[in-house]
C-alpha cells in the first residue's frame, strides 16, 4: 500500500512539474509577444515624431515663399515715389491675396495636426487654369525684376479647357517653382512661365536659364530633404522640402511633374494635369464635379 501511494505521489509531482513547465513556456511566449508589441509601439512613436518634424518643416517652407513675395512687394511700396498709383494698387491686391493664402495654409496645417492625417484633403474646384497660373507668376515677376532677371508670362488668349484642382494647393505648387527659379537665377538671366493647352491636358511650364544642375542630380530634386550642388544666388534659404511638396500635391491631383536641364543651362519644370472631362482625369475628380 505504501509503495502504491509513493508511486502515485511521484506521478502527481511529475505531472505538476510538466504543467508548470508548460505554463512557464506559455508565459515566456506571452512575454515575448508583449515585448514585440511594445517595440512596435516605440517604433511607431519614433516615426510619428519624425513625421511631425517633417510636417513642421513643410509648413515653414510653404510659408517662406509667399512671405518673401509679400516682403519684396512691401519694400517696393515703402520706397517713396517708386511706383505710380495704379501699380501701387495692384501690388496691394497681390499682397492681400498672398496674405489670404498664408492664412489658408496655416489653417490646413492645424487641421492636419488635429486629425493626425499625413495628407491634407483637397478642396476641389472646376476652373480656368490661366488666371490661377498668371496670378502666381505676376507676384514673382516683380521679385525677379528686383534681381534684374527677365521674367515672361505666356498664356493662350483663346478658350482654355477647365481643370479640377484645389486652387490653394496649386498656388503652393506655383509659388515653389517660381521661388526656386528666382532664387537660382542671377542678373541678366531669364525665367519663362508658360501655359500649354492640348485637347486632354494642360501643361504648366516654368523654365529658367539659371545655374541648372548636373543631370545626375536631377533625381534628388523631388526627394524630401534632397540637397543638390547649386546654391541660391543671393543667399536665400532652402530647406530641401519644396519640390517634394510640389510632387506630392501634383500627384494627389492625378498630374505628373518632370524636370530637365543641365549644369549652367538652367532647368525646365513641366506639370501636366488632365483637363475636366478627359479620359485620363481621375475618377474622384469626375465625381467631385457632379
Amino acid at each position: 500500500m505504501s509503495s502504491t501511494l509513493s508511486s502515485a505521489t511521484r506521478i502527481a509531482a511529475s505531472l505538476d512539474r510538466e504543467s508548470l513547465l508548460r505554463e512557464n513556456q506559455r508565459l515566456r511566449g506571452d512575454l515575448r509577444r508583449i515585448e514585440a508589441a511594445l517595440e512596435e509601439l516605440r517604433e511607431e512613436n519614433r516615426k510619428s515624431e519624425k513625421q511631425n518634424a517633417e510636417m513642421v518643416g513643410m509648413l515653414a517652407h510653404d510659408l517662406r515663399g509667399p512671405l518673401s513675395g509679400i516682403m519684396g512687394l512691401a519694400e517696393m511700396l515703402s520706397e517713396e515715389n517708386a511706383l505710380p498709383p495704379e501699380q501701387g494698387h495692384e501690388f496691394g491686391g497681390l499682397i492681400a491675396s498672398q496674405a489670404k493664402n498664408l492664412i489658408q495654409m496655416t489653417s490646413d496645417f492645424l487641421e492636419l495636426v488635429r486629425n493626425s492625417r499625413s495628407v491634407i484633403q483637397l478642396k476641389l474646384e472646376t476652373l480656368d487654369p490661366g488666371p490661377l497660373f498668371t496670378e502666381a507668376a505676376r507676384l514673382y515677376c516683380q521679385i525677379a525684376q528686383r534681381k534684374k532677371i527677365n521674367f515672361t508670362i505666356t498664356v493662350p488668349e483663346s478658350a482654355r479647357p477647365e481643370v479640377i484642382v484645389d486652387p490653394e494647393r496649386m498656388r503652393t505648387v506655383f509659388a515653389n517653382l517660381f521661388d526656386n527659379a528666382v532664387k537660382y537665377c542671377s542678373e541678366g538671366q531669364k525665367i519663362e512661365a508658360r501655359l500649354e493647352v492640348a485637347p486632354d491636358q494642360v501643361t504648366f511650364v516654368v523654365s529658367d536659364t539659371g545655374q541648372g544642375l548636373p543631370k545626375e542630380e536631377l533625381g534628388k530634386l523631388f526627394k524630401r530633404f534632397g540637397r543638390a550642388s547649386s546654391r541660391p544666388t543671393a543667399g536665400e534659404p532652402s530647406s530641401g522640402l519644396g519640390l517634394a511638396i510640389v510632387r506630392e500635391i501634383v500627384e494627389e491631383h492625378g498630374g505628373k511633374i518632370s524636370v530637365d536641364g543641365d549644369k549652367g543651362k538652367g532647368l525646365t519644370f513641366r506639370i501636366t494635369m488632365p483637363v475636366h472631362g478627359s479620359a485620363c482625369e481621375f475618377p474622384w475628380a469626375q465625381e467631385a464635379a457632379k
